[in-house]
């Protein structure tokens, strides 16, 4: 069995967050991707080398990737060019993480919170994209 945590609770920007797992012990780290996604290391190709240095540096690996953007650019959300965005990252994760080895992808399956949108017909949203 191995045991990770979110890059969140180490409380260390990702320079230092995979060091700081393997100080406490862990095996792996969940990286949480903001609404900034675009703005993340993984988000280009240097940065995704500079991941990768880190973890192997610190022989703790990258376990997952947390789609935590989905809170603000959901499937959910009745706008197709959110929707596009939310495919898009989503899409991107798949492919960087891939690259990266990380196995798991957490998309959080979120509502969506505005106008007159009711929880139901969030739920056909993300169905129907």
């Amino acid at each position: 069995m191995k045991f990770g945590a979110r890059d969140g609770v180490l409380r260390k920007p990702w320079e230092e967050v995979f060091d700081e797992a393997a100080r406490l012990g862990f095996d792996g780290v969940e990286l949480d991707i903001g609404a900034n996604y675009a703005d993340t290391m993984l988000w280009n190709a240097d940065g995704r080398k500079k991941i990768r240095d880190l973890f192997e540096k610190s022989d703790v690996e990258l376990a997952s990737v947390c789609l935590g953007a989905m809170w603000s650019i959901s499937l959910a959300n009745p706008d197709p060019d959110v929707q596009s965005e939310a495919k898009g990252i989503i899409t991107d994760a798949i492919k960087f993480c891939r690259e990266l080895g990380a196995e798991f992808i957490l998309v959080p399956i979120t509502p969506f919170r505005g106008g007159d949108v009711t929880p139901e017909q969030s739920v056909k949203n993300w169905i129907k994209v």
